[in-house]
């Protein structure tokens, strides 16, 4: 039977080297005939790899079908070449086969199931050990994988059982196309984190505003996970850190929004004025995303937006925190209006005393995030065309600039970064191994200097 989402869920079984070319064969006329057999697409992909497997004795041989008989019949098609066993016989019973597939991270816990049920019955159905493989794929964003072991019959039924469980996660919304992607991850100069291959070189350069997120103290704790694993994950691609929200991001009467329709019954939901279900106030806590390129600190957002999305209570809105300098200079209620009509999202802004503004956003993850985009791309180019700005004004007093280096560069890396404390970063600004400082940070850092100052005198 014909189903939509399965187009969309691709099988992808790790494969060693000498493993993959038996499936290919010469000229690729093997895969040809597995192709033509079971009527699925069928790519052994070896030279396309990220750059992380092409180091890798390991290739991926991607299926992709309409329904579960084309499935079946190309992973059938498939581990028979791959371990040499003729088509239509059996293979030798006392041989234990062992083949690994990878599926996305965020469709782990689903896959074990409550207390281990739906592994434990995947186990009986297929005949064979199926375990959740420890860590990450290594060089790659966001995917584990799963080991099948036993005897070949079992390995198959495990294969394509275990698809059959992420089109099902697909139909219910578990599941997009995009947690399919392969982000390659590369290790960062000086730490043992990661972040995503910057496809725009070398030269890219973090972001001047961080993205902040204000989410409820639940939401927090699901984001963090146990022992930290989950928010330790979202390292591997940036800067993130929590803290608990300021007094000043309860919620005030000053709101402007560009749509004055909407903007009542969207904060009435998320609590301005109130104790709603994830509402404003004191239970809530900030999520800093930073020390990346935008597009990076953007993907560890669509992370985070997913992984709350999974929860029992998820709500259809999304929060973002500004400073209010940025906010009023650049997020004017034109472009919230121009974000509102490109994105279908709906968007709105409420004022939290001089220092921070609160972002609203409003619909599907998908036009939420593409909102959230928008308006980050918005605030990095003004905030860049400022500082472009700034910097020819400063070019006239070069010489009071060099007498500020030097005396800062005299203190070493013992000054902490404001905004880096939260993860225990003790990094000096003009340290070259330091992330760039957000230019908000710029006058609390000099505060701080100027107390430390007069605590040495």
């Amino acid at each position: 039977m014909f189903d939509p989402n399965a187009v969309d869920v691709p099988c992808r079984i790790l494969l060693g080297r000498s493993l993959a070319e038996l499936v290919a064969g010469p000229r690729e006329e093997e895969v040809r005939r597995v192709r033509a057999e079971s009527g699925a697409n069928v790519q052994v992909l070896s030279k396309t790899l990220p750059a992380a497997f092409l180091a890798r004795d390991e290739c991926f041989v991607v299926i992709k079908c309409d329904d579960s008989r084309q499935l079946r019949a190309a992973v059938v098609g498939t581990l028979h070449r791959a371990f040499g066993v003729p088509r239509h016989e059996r293979d030798d019973e006392s041989k234990s086969r062992t083949v690994e597939v990878m599926i996305p991270e965020v469709a782990c816990r689903h896959l074990v199931g409550s207390r281990g049920d739906r592994i434990k019955l995947l186990r009986e159905e297929a005949g064979c050990d199926i375990q959740l493989s420890p860590g990450l794929v290594a060089g790659l964003a966001a995917q584990k994988r799963v080991r099948c072991s036993g005897r070949l019959e079992g390995v198959e039924e495990a294969v394509a059982r275990i698809h059959e469980v992420l089109v099902e996660f697909a139909a219910i919304g578990i599941l997009h196309p995009r947690h399919f992607d392969l982000r390659e991850v590369v290790s960062v100069p000086g730490g043992a984190a990661g972040v995503l291959r910057d496809s725009a070189g070398p030269s890219s350069k973090n972001s001047r505003v961080p993205v902040r997120l204000l989410v409820s103290r639940d939401e927090c704790a699901w984001l963090i996970g146990k022992r930290g694993n989950k928010i330790h994950k979202l390292r591997e691609l940036a800067m993130v850190s929590t803290r608990d929200a300021e007094l000043e991001l309860q919620p005030t009467s000053s709101t402007t929004s560009s749509s004055s329709t909407r903007l009542p019954s969207i904060t009435r939901e998320v609590g301005v004025g109130g104790d709603a279900a994830g509402g404003g106030g004191n239970g809530d806590s900030v999520v800093d995303i930073f020390g990346a390129p935008l597009h990076k600190e953007l993907c560890v957002l669509q992370l985070i937006v997913d992984d709350l999305a999974m929860m029992r209570d998820a709500v259809s809105w999304t929060r973002l925190v500004v400073a209010s300098e940025f906010g009023r200079a650049h997020l004017t209620p034109e472009v919230l209006m121009k974000v509102e009509l490109e994105t279908k999202a709906h968007v709105a802004i409420t004022s939290h005393g001089p220092t921070w503004q609160v972002l609203y956003l409003e619909g599907s993850e998908k036009t939420r995030l593409a909102a959230a985009a928008a308006l980050h791309e918005c605030l990095e180019a003004g905030v860049a065309g400022a500082t472009t700005t700034s910097t020819t004004s400063a070019s006239a007093a070069a010489g009071t600039s060099t007498r500020v280096e030097a005396a800062s560069n005299s203190a070493g890396c013992g000054v902490t970064q404001p905004w880096a404390a939260s993860v225990g970063s003790s990094h000096h600004s003009d340290c070259t191994n330091c992330f760039e400082a957000p230019p908000e940070h710029a006058a609390q850092e000099q505060r701080q200097q100027q107390q430390q100052q007069q605590h040495h005198q």
